[in-house]
């Protein structure tokens, strides 16, 4: 499979790079910066190109995504960065995949995203508050990208996580449909990515939010 990716160079795009190109998958990463994708990817790898550009530029997004059959998104919060860039990402990304033919979108969220369904307990409540209090605006850029997914994508997945942590693979996951399931406060990255991966080439999640943790 073609995949491009977003958010490639981040905590938890690495591990997913990897272990996607263990599994013979072939991944285009948009970087902003060479330097660092350098440094962190096998940029040697017969099957990993590199895209130079930002995900809000069209120009870039169009090199990214031509011939591709599926899109994961990884990118998180950018230290310095504007608090809306997910919403930003999607306003430019949705529409490029349309004119490439569509295309699976896997995309990664926090937990405190919601979705129709969910009936979050006391625990996820209190979390979603604290959240709503230390980071308003990225919560809320959560929300909005993923509600452009779900007016506009076909074909999608929107994966939602707890607190991600780098610790060791463990190999195994808890997965609930809905926030109010029977999930837990972590995930680590490596895990996550093997369950992105799981999803990409299986898709038994499409048009879902499942909440992902250990």
């Amino acid at each position: 499979m073609q995949v491009a990716v977003l958010g490639g160079t981040g905590r938890t795009g690495v591990p997913f790079v990897d272990g996607a190109l263990q599994r013979g998958h072939r991944l285009r990463v948009l970087a902003r910066d060479r330097v660092k994708a350098q440094r962190l990817l096998p940029v040697g790898h017969g099957r990993l190109e590199v895209v130079e550009g930002d995900a809000v530029d069209p120009r870039a997004l169009e090199g990214l995504l031509t011939g591709v059959d599926a899109v994961v998104d990884v990118t998180g919060p950018v230290k310095g960065g504007p608090k809306d860039l997910r919403g930003q990402v999607m306003r430019e990304l949705l529409p490029a995949m349309e004119r490439h033919g569509g295309g699976r979108l896997v995309f990664l969220t926090g937990a405190g995203v919601r979705v129709p369904g969910d009936q979050p307990g006391v625990a996820d409540r209190a979390i979603r508050g604290v959240m709503r209090l230390a980071q308003p605006a990225i919560l809320e850029d959560g929300q909005t990208a993923v509600a452009a997914i779900a007016a506009r994508q076909r074909d999608w997945t929107v994966v939602r996580v707890p607190r991600l942590t780098d610790g060791q693979l463990r190999g195994r996951v808890r997965v609930a449909a809905h926030v109010g399931g029977e999930t837990g406060t972590a995930l680590g990255r490596r895990d996550l990515a093997v369950f992105l991966l799981d999803e990409l080439e299986e898709r038994n999640w499409s048009r879902q939010a499942p909440v992902v943790s250990w």
